[in-house]
């Protein structure tokens, strides 16, 4: 969990790459095949919607992990979830209208296109809740790193309490015991 610790953008876009390798894996492996049957402009508008599809996943992977890094701050897995399924409802929305926008004829918004917004929306619930979890366990830790701190403190403090009357009466017994030698030592000249 180191890696997000400062929520660096340079990580959250790495992470952000490898996500959306990971949910258009399918479609990836697919694609040759898939060319091989289309012909002319349904081959180019198939290779742009990818295209499309590849940028969108890749931005919304990074907007759902930055929310819920900063935005849902909850204990509550199945609130976090709740969050990022609407979001991603509306998200899935938003794909297949502008997707259809751009080719009328379109037919890839069946079920393999919906599982894929339900794998980034359960992968992302899950890596803010670890990472808030992994939040609260370090402050947990913080705060008992500070409590043997200021036990070891305050058993110092009173070792040095109880030390010091010592150390002063000690210290006027050897003083006393000095003056009498040096009375003794004056009486007996």
């Amino acid at each position: 969990m180191n890696i997000l610790i400062k929520h660096n953008s340079y990580k959250l876009l790495l992470i952000s790459l490898v996500g959306t390798i990971f949910i258009l894996y399918t479609d990836i492996v697919c694609m040759p095949w898939i060319l091989n049957f289309l012909k002319g402009a349904e081959r180019q508008t198939y290779l742009w919607l990818m295209a499309f599809r590849s940028c969108y996943f890749f931005a919304l992977i990074f907007v759902l992990i930055k929310v819920n890094l900063h935005k849902i701050n909850t204990p509550f897995f199945m609130k976090r979830l709740f969050y990022n399924v609407l979001l991603c409802l509306v998200a899935y929305g938003i794909c297949v209208g502008l997707s259809l926008l751009c080719d009328p004829k379109a037919k890839h918004f069946g079920s393999i296109l919906l599982f894929q917004f339900f794998v980034v929306c359960i992968l992302s619930a899950l890596l803010g809740h670890i990472y808030h979890l992994y939040s609260i366990q370090r402050k947990k830790e913080q705060e008992i790193e500070q409590l043997k701190v200021e036990n070891l403190q305050s058993r110092c403090d009173a070792l040095a309490n109880q030390i010091n009357p010592h150390f002063f009466f000690n210290s006027l017994n050897g003083l006393s015991a000095l003056i009498r030698k040096k009375n003794d030592v004056g009486l007996g000249a």
